[in-house]
């Protein structure tokens, strides 16, 4: 089976990482219970190996150097990292661009080897749309800092903590202008902050393009990721 997985602001990488490494272990496993059971003469098997492929865009050339780094070490290579500002269009000739930064630098990952994965082009992934697309974008608005710890106001960039319409510019933007990364049994997975929720759903609400799966809680049972359908 074929899985072609977006995230939107990659950052260092630790959630599609996480999530193609594991898809990799369970190949892994597969590929064992084949050998085992072409061993012992069997032939039933009610299970299938996964070619997955992961996109990751974020707007930091910083976080997507460690990203390259994190993806290295754990030995993924099944994974393009882009440099792109999701408040512009995402399409191949958008992600493909020579970014010029304030630096007039190039930025990173700009050659055509960084658009493949074996033999297997971004080209071809944006054609065939993702099946499961990821976020954790800006959630925060700026009434909200009271609640907030010093370690995260801290040590997390602002621009990764703080978005515009009361927190939801950003999940409007995902929502609303990238449905062309999208099929129609396309799967959506959002994290949400401790007051998003109802913000959130008054957002689908307006045109009823996505419907609610699943809403998932952390640890202190609060509602952290939702899980989205196209409706």
């Amino acid at each position: 089976k074929n899985l072609n997985i977006f995230e939107f602001g990659v950052g260092s990488g630790c959630l599609m990482i996480s999530i193609l490494d594991a898809i990799k272990e369970a190949n892994v496993t597969f590929s064992k219970t084949i050998t085992e059971m072409h061993n012992k003469n069997l032939n039933n098997l009610n299970c299938f190996k996964i070619n997955a492929k992961g996109l990751g865009i974020d707007i930091s050339k910083l976080a997507l150097d460690i990203a390259k780094k994190n993806k290295k070490s754990i030995g993924i290579d099944n994974l393009i990292l882009l440099q792109h500002n999701w408040n512009k269009i995402i399409d191949y000739e958008n992600l493909t661009k020579q970014i010029i930064n304030t630096n007039n630098k190039s930025s990173h990952l700009s050659t055509e080897k960084d658009f493949n994965i074996n033999n297997f082009t971004l080209k071809n992934m944006l054609e065939e749309k993702f099946d499961i697309i990821i976020a954790n974008p800006p959630y925060i608005s700026r009434s909200e800092i009271e609640y907030m710890s010093n370690a995260t106001l801290l040590f997390e960039p602002k621009k990764a903590l703080f978005a515009k319409k009361n927190g939801m510019q950003d999940y409007i933007t995902i929502l609303t202008k990238h449905r062309n990364l999208l099929h129609k049994n396309s799967i959506l997975y959002f994290e949400l902050g401790f007051l998003s929720l109802e913000k959130f759903l008054n957002i689908i609400a307006i045109d009823n393009f996505f419907k609610v799966e699943k809403i998932y809680k952390d640890l202190q049972g609060i509602d952290r990721v939702i899980k989205l359908s196209i409706n």
